[in-house]
């Protein structure tokens, strides 16, 4: 399956952690043909509302942070605008993780205004 057919399986915040997990167990055992044929195709723009336009903007900041971290070539879609936040999402909401969010999230997350820490692609 695709990021954008994990995406599709998202209704609601506990979804989004399981589909999130499901996506990285599968592209964790990739090979990386697998996984570049996994991140290619995007998440459509009709598909993404208010309620889910945070878990867009995540899968489009795994999907650019892996493509760095496993060197391939990042598609052309995680740049868009509707996958980067106007309002900041800090994952964790208690403010005294908030400093530590700040530094630590990767750029990848930071550009989109999400702030998860130094792991936001955790199995976890």
């Amino acid at each position: 399956m695709t990021a954008a057919e994990y995406f599709e399986q998202i209704k609601g915040e506990e979804d989004f952690f399981i589909a999130k997990g499901n996506f990285l167990d599968d592209f964790y055992s990739a090979d990386n043909g697998e996984r570049a044929r996994m991140v290619s195709q995007p998440i459509p723009k009709e598909r993404v509302t208010p309620d889910n336009r945070k878990y867009a903007a995540y899968f489009a900041a795994m999907v650019e942070y892996l493509c760095w971290h496993y060197n391939i070539q990042r598609p052309d879609w995680v740049l868009d605008e509707i996958y980067r936040l106007p309002d900041p999402w800090f994952l964790y909401e208690n403010w005294r993780f908030r400093a530590w969010q700040l530094v630590m999230t990767p750029p990848a997350f930071v550009s989109r205004n999400i702030f998860t820490g130094d792991d936001p692609v955790s199995r976890m």
